[in-house]
């Protein structure tokens, strides 16, 4: 018999009153039919602080889901908060705990409403506050018709994951929020958008799987197909034998150094990975070193001892396996006897210095994720005279243009006459917070 996954859902909570004379945890029941209609066991995840790590071991999937409350604005480096902003901060926090153990551990997330909202937070982006007073010409966010009703449509973005599930341009959903991420986030794709431009869903980049949504789509889902004479389709679920144990086969084709696991996620939903003849359609699939996996068509090779290499990347290379340019990467310069490597993160094309390297692709993005905390440390030369009083404060964070930073520790490590030598330690990696 199949294993059936355990998705685990965060619940609401309230104060005393109405449903019981104490606090309270709360789920709406179409929550948990959704997720048993499709196969899965549900655990309702109360907000329990010090739980967050042992429930990510146990978990196969999360749904952060929504409610009546808002993300504090001060987790995304605003020193200002709406007058209409309320928030649940156990429940935040214990979301926020859950949400990087399970992207640590490379597992699904869904986020729903506030759920998207903090997911974008968590990955390096800030909120809209309040769109009436943000947004020109706004919808009504919060619609004042029956919420089982269609309130305004979303546009899909094309070459997303969610437009590959849904398979459909545009999608009719309802509407029940006044915060929205804001147009930023290195490490997101925004992959539905509102008619006045409001943000609706993103994908991480490289997408977590499922997707994240602010809407609930209210028509019946649109079915893509593929004609093929390649091997048959096999339904999820259906692959492993009592007691037999396996990994994930995205896992299995990272493992091989043929890809990081989001990118082998992809290939599946493109119909180009087939497991003992039969072609998958969901990376939501188990294998075993018994079965027979193949990439276009060729034989996946064996997994690989995990190894990892240290790389000095000289200046005028770029991080990446071809330049439509045509410049030089690092692929081009590497020993002829390494095997196929995937780069832990990247360095732009003008910075030098260590650059890791790795055969395993589910390694490099464990390495690569922020919530991994892996610390990044750069000595850096600047123009001017710099003063050290002037640096500390960037260590409680900072937002600049709109875009919040996360803790910064820089310090100065000598002044030579207009130059400055710095040496800047940082956890979260978004893209260009150094550049050369």
């Amino acid at each position: 018999m199949s294993k059936s996954p355990l998705i685990g859902i965060t619940v609401d909570s309230e104060e005393p009153g109405a449903y019981s004379n104490k606090p309270w945890f709360a789920l709406r029941q179409n929550y948990c039919s959704a997720v048993t209609n499709a196969g899965g066991t549900v655990v309702m995840l109360p907000h329990d602080a010090g739980a967050a790590e042992r429930y990510a071991d146990l978990l196969d999937g999360l749904v952060v889901s929504g409610g009546n409350f808002d993300v504090d604005p001060a987790l995304f480096g605003a020193t200002e908060r709406h007058a209409t902003v309320k928030t649940k901060d156990e429940r935040t926090a214990f979301e926020a705990d859950i949400t990087k153990a399970m992207l640590a551990r490379d597992k699904p997330v869904l986020g729903i409403c506030g759920g998207q909202q903090l997911l974008h937070v968590i990955l390096g982006g800030t909120l809209v506050q309040h769109i009436p007073d943000a947004v020109p010409n706004a919808l009504a966010h919060e619609q004042p018709n029956p919420r089982d009703e269609p309130g305004h449509t979303v546009a899909v973005t094309p070459d997303t994951l969610l437009h590959r599930i849904v398979g459909a341009d545009e999608l009719p959903v309802n509407s029940a929020h006044h915060q929205a991420a804001a147009h930023d986030g290195e490490a997101v794709v925004i992959n539905a958008v509102a008619p006045d431009g409001v943000v609706e869903g993103i994908d991480p980049r490289p997408p977590v799987l499922p997707w994240v949504f602010n809407g609930t789509r209210n028509t019946t889902s649109a079915k893509a197909t593929r004609k093929s004479s390649a091997p048959s389709s096999r339904p999820p679920n259906e692959h492993v034998r009592s007691g037999t144990a396996g990994e994930r086969i995205a896992k299995r084709i990272a493992r091989a150094g043929f890809a990081r696991v989001r990118e082998a996620e992809r290939w599946i939903e493109q119909g180009r990975v087939a497991v003992d003849g039969v072609l998958l359609t969901t990376p939501a699939f188990t294998v075993t070193k018994d079965n027979k996996v193949m990439v276009d068509g060729r034989p996946l090779p064996a997994a690989q001892e995990t190894r990892l290499w240290r790389y000095h990347k000289p200046p005028g290379l770029v991080t990446t396996n071809r330049d439509e340019l045509g410049r030089d990467t690092i692929f081009d310069h590497l020993p002829k006897n390494l095997p196929r490597v995937l780069t832990v993160g990247r360095l732009d094309l003008n910075s030098e210095g260590l650059l890791l390297l790795t055969n395993d692709g589910d390694l490099a993005r464990k390495l690569e994720l922020p919530a991994t905390g892996w610390t990044r440390r750069y000595r850096v030369r600047v123009y001017g005279r710099v003063d050290q009083a002037k640096l500390d404060p960037l260590k409680r964070g900072v937002t600049i243009e709109g875009v919040g930073y996360d803790s910064i520790v820089a310090s100065v490590d000598k002044q030579q006459g207009s130059n400055a030598w710095l040496t800047v330690s940082f956890r979260e990696g978004k893209n260009r917070e150094i550049v050369a």
